[in-house]
C-alpha cells in the first residue's frame, strides 16, 4: 500500500484516473427505494472581496472604480447564517429528519454558534471549502491539502464533529482534492454528477473514497437564483425526480438529493418549498431520509457483506 505520506495524484486508481465506474444499486434499510438526503449549503466569503452578484443588478463600474464594495451583495449572502440556517435548523426539526450541511471552514470561524447548533441537533457537517472566494480549482498541492485537512481540524475543534464528507463549491475539484480527501480520512465526496447511485471513485492501496450522487437540477442556486424561476420548480423538479426514482426503486434503490442554501431556502419562501418536498416524500412507504454519511456507511456495509 503506498505511503500516505508521500502518495501522490499518479498513484490513484479508478474512476478519478479515468477508469469507467462500477455502478451498481445496494439494498436499503427497512428495503426503502429511494433513499434522500438535503444537502443544505452554509457559506462564508472573506472581507468584502464577493464570488457572483447576489443581486439582480451587478455593482456599477463607478462604483467599482471608486473601491465600492457590494454591500447590497455582502448582506444579502449573510443571511444564511444571521437567519436563514435558524429557519432551516427549525422546519428540519419540524419534519424530525437529520440533513448534510456543507459548510465553509470560515463559517466556523466567523459563526461558530451556527456550526456548534448544526452539530448539536444532530445534522452532518461536511466540508465546503475554506470560502467561497477561493475555489479548490485554483490551488495547489500545497493550499489544498491546507485548506481540506485544515476543515478536519477548525469543525472539530469548535463543533466536536469533523466532516467525513466534502463538496468543493461548484463542485470543481482541485487537481490535488481527491489524494487530499483521502489522506485526511475522508468518506465520501459531491463532486462528481454522473450516477443515481454512490460509487468508488479513487482507490489508494486498500483505501475507497466514494462518489455520492448530487444534483444540479433540485438546487435552489441554479434552479432559482439564476434562471428566476418560483419556489414552485424546485418543488416540481424534487416531485418529478421522487416519482421516477420510486419506481425505479423497486427493483434498483437510488439516491435523491435536494440542494438548499441557507441565503435562499432560509427565507421564508424557501422552508415552505422544502417543507413541501419533504413531506411529499414522507407521504410514502419505503422511503429513507438520511444524511449524506449514512448513505456512504450503508454503500460500504454492502461492500463486505
Amino acid at each position: 500500500m503506498p505511503d500516505m505520506s508521500t502518495a501522490t495524484v499518479e498513484d490513484l486508481r479508478g474512476p478519478v484516473a479515468g477508469e469507467a465506474p462500477v455502478l451498481k444499486s445496494v439494498p436499503l434499510p427497512g428495503g426503502a427505494r429511494v433513499a434522500i438526503t438535503v444537502q443544505l449549503a452554509l457559506e462564508a466569503w472573506k472581507g468584502t472581496r464577493v464570488s457572483g452578484n447576489a443581486l439582480g443588478s451587478p455593482l456599477g463600474e463607478e462604483a467599482k472604480a471608486l473601491g465600492v464594495p457590494d454591500y447590497a451583495t455582502i448582506s444579502s449572502q449573510e443571511y444564511g447564517g444571521h437567519t436563514g440556517i435558524w429557519r432551516i435548523l427549525d422546519v428540519l426539526d419540524e419534519l424530525g429528519i437529520k440533513a448534510s450541511c456543507s459548510t465553509s471552514t470560515l463559517v466556523a470561524e466567523v459563526w461558530p454558534d451556527v456550526v456548534k447548533a448544526v452539530a448539536a441537533a444532530g445534522h452532518e457537517i461536511v466540508g465546503h471549502g475554506y470560502s467561497q472566494d477561493r475555489a479548490m480549482s485554483d490551488m495547489d498541492a500545497q493550499e489544498d491539502f491546507e485548506v481540506v485537512s485544515g476543515a478536519v481540524k477548525t469543525f472539530d475543534a469548535v463543533a466536536g464533529q469533523r466532516p467525513y464528507g466534502w463538496s468543493s463549491h461548484g463542485s470543481r475539484r482541485g487537481k490535488y482534492t481527491v489524494l487530499d480527501l483521502m489522506k485526511c480520512g475522508y468518506v465520501y465526496t459531491n463532486d462528481f454528477r454522473n450516477a443515481d447511485v454512490p460509487y468508488v471513485v479513487a482507490t489508494l492501496g486498500e483505501q475507497k473514497l466514494l462518489s455520492l450522487p448530487r444534483t444540479d437540477e433540485i438546487n435552489d442556486m441554479f434552479l432559482i437564483r439564476r434562471t428566476g424561476n418560483p419556489p414552485s420548480a424546485y418543488v416540481e423538479y424534487f416531485k418529478r425526480a421522487f416519482d421516477r426514482l420510486y419506481k425505479e426503486g423497486a427493483k434498483a434503490p437510488k439516491v435523491l438529493a435536494c440542494v438548499a442554501h441557507a441565503t435562499l431556502t432560509g427565507r421564508p419562501w424557501g422552508a415552505s418549498a422544502l417543507t413541501e418536498c419533504i413531506e411529499y416524500a414522507q407521504s410514502f412507504d419505503d422511503v429513507w431520509i438520511t444524511t449524506r454519511l449514512g448513505v456512504a456507511e450503508n454503500y460500504l456495509r454492502s461492500l463486505t457483506s
